[in-house]
């Protein structure tokens, strides 16, 4: 097996539509309903990590599902797991 191959095995991306171009809604919402989260609750800590901790909108929702997955093993990412939205 090539290095380049070893180092990549384990590799995954998340892509989102940040300016909803392509959704009529977040992206976030499909992954907030995947974990039977409340959606308005995960909006507002990312409002407070704008408001109090100095993130932009984009890293905040970021950090926020990164401390959902970080609190929850359930939340963790699985190809096994994953979805696609319809």
């Amino acid at each position: 097996m090539k290095i380049i191959d070893k180092i990549m095995k384990n590799k995954i991306a998340i892509v989102f539509d940040f300016d909803i171009t392509l959704s009529p809604y977040y992206q976030q919402r499909e992954i907030i309903n995947h974990w039977g989260e409340d959606e308005a609750k995960f909006w507002e800590l990312c409002t407070l990590k704008v408001t109090e901790d100095d993130y932009d909108l984009e890293h905040g929702y970021i950090k926020v599902i990164l401390e959902y997955i970080d609190e929850n093993e359930t939340y963790q990412i699985s190809l096994g797991r994953w979805f696609y939205a319809e």
